[in-house]
């Protein structure tokens, strides 16, 4: 273990003591919290586990690093019994590239958000240029994968809490799309009064996770469907967290680039834990 995670493994007994000395010392927490989080994506992931052989798919939650050892990954269910229908709000989704050039690096030689090239991304395959527009690798085929990033709502009771709505990072990876685009064609389908297509946001979604095969590859693929239409409660919590979030959602940063990197592969990897 590196000198640098040494300094921020602790038990769980000795957090309490950590937040007494904070008080002591007088910080305003609050404060303090946004300062250091800020520009930060510290929200967790919802994930989709893969089981290639029996098929047994499920839902499960990644945290973001943790200080406490051993409590980053939690399943939704049990192995033999996983949960593999959820319901969600998603509060913003953006279609995102990324190209890897070599399959085990750690961040996309080029990668872009609603056709647009990432700021971190020094120089783009498009000839220098800042757009996905004309770029050979802009179509269907190539290495650069396509994807869905969401900022979904969803309820969930973590150990001692009660249960209430948290904010979740989710990738639709690309043997999923074609359930997403099915799901916005029938909302840009519909009209409302205005003349305007309804909104994914407008609703609660299904999430149901079904068996697939490509390439003798046993996947979960991920079915999209309309629930329900949002009580006025979720609407207001999501007007809050989208003001909250918009912003920092709409850029790739870092953090997105290193968990885009864990997904390179058409079929996610499998996980067992």
């Amino acid at each position: 273990m590196s000198e640098e995670k040494e300094l921020v493994v602790l038990n769980e007994d000795a957090l309490d003591s950590i937040e007494e000395i904070g008080s002591e010392i007088g910080l305003d927490v609050e404060k303090e919290v946004a300062n250091q989080t800020e520009g930060v994506l510290a929200e967790p992931f919802l994930k989709v586990e893969h089981d290639g052989k029996e098929g047994k798919h499920g839902f499960y939650i990644k945290l973001q690093e943790s200080i406490v050892p051993g409590s980053s990954i939690i399943r939704l269910g049990t192995r033999d019994e996983p949960v593999d229908c959820i319901s969600l709000h998603v509060l913003l989704h953006r279609r995102t590239r990324s190209y890897f050039a070599d399959p085990g690096q750690n961040m996309p030689s080029c990668a872009a958000v609603d056709g647009i090239v990432s700021s971190i991304i020094e120089e783009s395959y498009n000839d220098k240029k800042r757009t996905c527009e004309g770029c050979p690798l802009n179509r269907f085929g190539t290495d650069c994968q396509p994807r869905v990033r969401m900022l979904i709502a969803m309820k969930y009771k973590f150990p001692d809490q009660d249960e209430k709505n948290f904010i979740f990072n989710f990738w639709i990876p690309p043997t999923s799309l074609s359930s997403w685009k099915k799901l916005i064609k029938k909302c840009n389908a519909t009209k409302t009064k205005s003349g305007k297509p309804l909104l994914i946001q407008y609703f609660m979604l299904k999430l149901q996770l079904r068996d697939d095969t490509k390439g003798g590859n046993r996947f979960a693929r991920v079915d999209f469907d309309i629930e329900r239409g949002l009580t006025k409660e979720e609407g207001a919590f999501a007007k809050e967290m989208i003001t909250k979030f918009e912003e920092h959602f709409s850029k790739m940063t870092e953090e997105v680039h290193a968990e885009d990197s864990e997904n390179q592969s058409t079929v996610e990897q499998d996980v067992k834990f």
